[in-house]
């Protein structure tokens, strides 16, 4: 009986040993992988470039003082939906990984530049016979987005075998935009507008990625007047929209230097 006893005992010590000689040897991987995973030697492999589509929507409002097809001075109003039209948006930016949760999914710090371009458009109106009305706003924008973003896939241990990505992310988008002209003071409004976002992708020959963007918050707010558009009248333009959508297709050029082989 004490021999099962000390048998029974010298085996749990071995098992202990083995055990924790595993950890020792996992916890080795797991520095050599974050060091190599987060360290900044690669990140010319993180590098991205996309382009896309700007969607937006939103009212405008619109007052006609002038006359009429008879000539009668009138005073009348007009309330059309907006939207966006020959709009895109490019941007390019890179991601720093922050810490890992494991050999496949991490949290990464993304900052990027971003330009965006719509015309702001709505249905044209008829004042009086061959007198249409239809004048789209252009509309640019800067800005430099900044996220943090839960990731997993190929991108974060830069690996070809990983093709599936995933990721989500919220940050902030600090931006400029042409001039808007409120009631006759231009101004150059400089805001910082929350957004939601959402990529997934695949490794085929290059990381290919499609990405949805969702801003929080509005950040059209344009007043605009036009005089003797048709003859001596005036026309006041009002424009109120939240910022939209982005969706856009992202490319990583230089993942085609990724790695072909696993590291465990």
């Amino acid at each position: 009986m004490r021999f099962c006893q000390a048998i029974f005992t010298l085996l749990f010590c071995l098992y202990a040993v083995a055990a924790t000689a595993q950890y020792k040897q996992h916890k080795l991987f797991t520095d050599y992988y974050a060091a190599r995973g987060i360290g900044s030697e690669r990140v010319w492999q993180r590098l991205y470039v996309g382009i896309g589509k700007h969607i937006v929507s939103g009212r405008a409002q619109l007052h006609y003082n002038g006359p009429d097809s008879t000539g009668k001075q009138i005073s009348i109003d007009y309330d059309r939906r907006l939207k966006g039209s020959r709009s895109f948006v490019l941007h390019a930016g890179t991601f720093f990984p922050i810490t890992l949760f494991s050999d496949n999914s991490g949290l990464a710090l993304n900052i990027e530049l971003m330009g965006s371009y719509a015309e702001l458009d709505y249905d044209s109106i008829v004042f009086y016979p061959k007198a249409v009305y239809d004048r789209a706003i252009p509309y640019l924008i800067l800005g430099v987005p900044v996220s943090l973003d839960l990731k997993t896939g190929g991108d974060v241990s830069l690996s070809k075998m990983r093709r599936q990505m995933f990721a989500i992310g919220a940050g902030v988008v600090t931006c400029i935009s042409t001039p808007s002209v409120v009631e006759r003071r231009t101004e150059v409004p400089v805001t910082a507008i929350p957004f939601l976002k959402v990529e997934a992708g695949v490794f085929a020959g290059l990381a290919f990625k499609l990405r949805g963007v969702a801003y929080l918050r509005n950040a059209i707010n344009i007043n605009k007047s036009y005089s003797n558009v048709f003859a001596d009248d005036e026309i006041k333009v009002r424009m109120r929209a939240g910022y939209g959508y982005h969706l856009s297709l992202i490319i990583m050029p230089f993942s085609y230097g990724w790695r072909t082989e696993e590291w465990y």
